[in-house]
């Protein structure tokens, strides 16, 4: 580095210093600004008057004075409340003391003030809020969204079930039915049948009009979502409307006189029965119900009964005649009994409509049905089963069952309980019904009911005290296509094991055949079964079971048919003496008119029957006619003769 330029470092450096010490003796002095600032104060100081200071002053004592004023003016006026209050209460004796009683309303205003503090929100609105809010219940975050979650559910449920019904129609029921399919899996079956029933209340049960063509249209809709769907659901709709039925029912008779003057209140009874028929129509409810129904309205037999029984008639007559036609007839002449103590044109139209009933032929049956509508939804109803796989049976439930359901239990619902009447409220017997249970439990395994249903079937059975009881009984079970055959199983079963033949099983077995006739093919089934077994049998089990087909022939249970399956020309001896106690038995009959009928059943097959027929001949000539009894031999040669007949005729 040369000189000249070591001289100028130099010089820097000693500037710098200079420089530094300058900087350390400036942070002590003061700034600018509180110069300025304190300038600014003392010359704010300086430039008050005297005079503002009087004139202030002066304005400070006037405030102060008027609140004095002010203060004084309230105190009177309290004065004059309190002297209010005080004559209020002497003139009302018995009322309350004032809740302001010593206190003014500028007290009350600052307490007010005090509980409420005025806040103001980012634009500038005033917000109240309390210092001490009320407590309320916490509820965790997860509650609150599943509540929230529900009711969003059940809306868009309701929303949904509304859709599907408002499009209900004849041309477009498959693809409803299969939504309402589909609801039924993906909810809760509960909210679905209550907001179910709440639209078909409000659509359906109108209160000033007969809704015939809608109601049937949801009748069919319901009908298939029993097959689709399950049993349950048409039981939860028609203990509903049975129940709103006769509620409605006993409202109209309490006040008779409003029903000849108002066509409003039987609209709404005429649609719940209409309802109910339509369910009977499809083949979801048993005529039981319908024939308690019936006697229900022939109880009292008033002006709104009378419409009513015209209108069931009327909706399903021909079919109560095909179904069940003796209890029809029973019905009929009790209508036609208590009509002839009226003389109401209602009660005329009513005969009119029993007459053309009456005259009508069994192959009416489906003049119900001569609406093209209602065909075409009956038939619609078979391929949804088709379609499904499976058909149900209908509900075999009785009027005061639905209308106690609440108390006795509602066994026609899977899962349900049922309570017998006489053993409501009979909590002391409840120890021996368990014991007597238990003992049947015991008996019906040393009898190898190695199944729950055999041992159920096998209990009601064997616990009850009459046929009317034990068929009750089996019917509560609510046993479904395959398992109904284990009851006429059972009951075989039974009766070829007693010790000494019991009439009983036959009793119970014919109940069961008048009902259905496919219990009369099981059991055709069940002795074709026997036959080939009867060889190893002992000789009080043969003579029961042939005891029980002689009692089901004579009955009309069954037919001779059911011996189509022996070969006559080689039968065995256990077989032999199995249709000597038959035709034994049968020969015994009192009239022969009946004798004669039942052996005549089997000339109404004739390409079907003539080997079975030829076959009882011979045997009668073999068998039959060698027997010591004058009577029955006597009877033997006469249907002999007749068989013979048979035989040249054909």
């Amino acid at each position: 580095m040369d000189e000249e330029t070591r001289r100028e470092m130099e010089l820097l450096a000693e500037e710098d210093a200079a420089f530094l010490n300058v900087g350390v003796e400036m942070e002590q002095l003061p700034t600018d600004d509180e110069e300025e600032e304190d300038d600014d104060l003392a010359q704010f100081d300086s430039d008050v008057s005297e005079d503002e200071q009087v004139v202030n002053n002066t304005i400070l004592n006037q405030q102060m004075a008027q609140n004095d004023e002010d203060s004084h003016v309230n105190d009177k006026l309290d004065e004059e409340v309190e002297e209010e209050d005080l004559s209020d209460q002497e003139d009302e004796s018995g009322q309350e003391e004032n809740n302001h009683d010593g206190t003014s309303e500028e007290e009350d205003n600052e307490e007010n003030a005090k509980e409420e503090v005025v806040e103001e929100d980012i634009y500038g609105r005033p917000k109240v809020s309390t210092q001490a809010p009320t407590a309320t219940r916490y509820v965790p975050p997860h509650l609150r969204q599943a509540a929230t979650t529900d009711e969003q559910k059940l809306r868009e449920l309701r929303r949904r079930i509304n859709g599907q019904l408002n499009r209900l129609s004849e041309s477009n029921m498959e693809p409803i039915c299969m939504e309402f399919e589909s609801i039924y899996r993906s909810n809760v079956r509960a909210d679905v049948n209550s907001i179910l029933l709440e639209a078909l209340l409000a659509t359906c049960c109108h209160e000033t009009q007969v809704m015939t063509q809608l109601i049937n249209i949801s009748g069919a809709l319901l009908g298939a979502l029993f097959h689709s769907v399950g049993t349950e659901i048409v039981g939860f709709f028609i203990e509903n409307f049975v129940q709103r039925f006769e509620k409605t029912v006993i409202k109209m008779r309490e006040n008779p006189s409003n029903n000849d003057d108002s066509e409003v209140q039987s609209k709404e009874v005429v649609n719940f029965l209409l309802m109910i028929t339509s369910l009977y129509m499809f083949d979801t409810v048993h005529c039981a119900m319908i024939y308690d129904i019936f006697r229900f309205l022939l109880d009292s037999f008033q002006s709104i009964d009378i419409e009513l029984i015209h209108v069931l008639l009327q909706a399903c007559g021909p079919t109560l005649r095909s179904d069940d036609a003796s209890a029809l007839t029973d019905m009929i002449a009790t209508v036609q009994m208590k009509a002839s103590k009226q003389e109401e044109s209602r009660v005329r139209f009513l005969l009119d409509l029993i007459y053309n009933l009456k005259k009508a032929t069994k192959k009416s049956k489906t003049s119900m049905f001569s609406n093209e509508r209602v065909q075409q939804l009956r038939k619609w109803i078979g391929r949804v089963k088709t379609r499904v796989g499976h058909s149900n049976n209908a509900i075999r439930v009785s009027f005061s069952e639905l209308l106690n359901a609440d108390a006795q239990g509602r066994w026609w619902i899977i899962g349900g309980t049922w309570v017998p009447p006489s053993h409501q409220s009979n909590d002391n017997n409840n120890g021996k019904d368990d014991a007597q249970y238990n003992k049947l439990l015991k008996l019906a395994e040393k009898q190898r009911m190695n199944t729950d249903v055999r041992r159920s079937i096998f209990c009601a059975i064997m616990g009850a005290s009459d046929c009317v009881e034990a068929y009750d009984a089996v019917l509560k079970l609510g046993l479904k296509d395959k398992q109904e055959r284990e009851i006429i199983r059972v009951i075989m079963h039974c009766c070829g094991n007693e010790a000494k033949y019991n009439p009983y099983y036959a009793l119970l077995t014919e109940k069961f055949a008048v009902s259905d006739p496919r219990y009369k093919f099981t059991l055709q089934l069940a002795y074709w079964d026997i036959f080939k077994q009867v060889e190893e049998w002992k000789a009080r089990k043969v003579y029961n079971m042939a005891c029980f087909l002689a009692k089901l022939l004579q009955t009309g249970a069954m037919t001779l048919a059911v011996l189509k399956v022996l070969d006559f020309t080689d039968l065995g001896t256990s077989t032999i003496l199995f249709l000597r106690v038959v035709f034994e038995r049968l020969l015994s009959i009192e009239k022969d008119s009946e004798l004669i009928e039942i052996f005549e059943r089997i000339a109404h097959q004739k390409s079907k029957m003539e080997a079975t027929r030829d076959g009882i001949a011979v045997f009668f000539h073999q068998h039959m006619l060698t027997t010591k009894d004058p009577i029955h031999k006597k009877k033997a040669k006469l249907i002999t003769r007749l068989l013979d007949a048979l035989g040249k005729h054909v």
